[in-house]
C-alpha cells in the first residue's frame, strides 16, 4: 500500500474504476493500525516520531539508510 501516494504521475490512473486498492490516506492508515491485524510501515526515519504521535503504539523492527520499518504490534 502507498500512504498518501496519489501524486504526480500515478494520480490519474489511481482514480480509475478498475485501479487496484493500494492507496491509503492518513485516516485509512489509522484504521488499519488500530485494527486486529499486524501492519508494517516502511518510511523515512525522520517521520517516526510524527507517526508515533498520530498512530499511537509504534514498534521499530529495523533501520538502515535513513529509513525504518515500523509495526503496530510487537513481533
Amino acid at each position: 500500500m502507498l500512504l498518501n501516494g496519489r501524486v504526480n504521475n500515478i494520480e490519474y490512473g489511481s482514480n480509475a474504476p478498475d485501479a487496484p486498492d493500494v492507496f491509503v490516506d492518513d485516516e485509512g492508515l489509522a484504521r488499519l493500525w488500530g485494527g486486529q491485524g499486524r501492519v508494517y510501515l516502511a518510511t523515512f526515519a525522520e517521520r517516526e516520531t510524527e507517526l508515533g504521535a498520530r498512530l499511537g503504539e509504534v514498534h521499530r523492527l529495523a533501520a538502515a539508510g535513513g529509513k525504518v520499518l515500523l509495526a503496530n504490534r510487537r513481533p
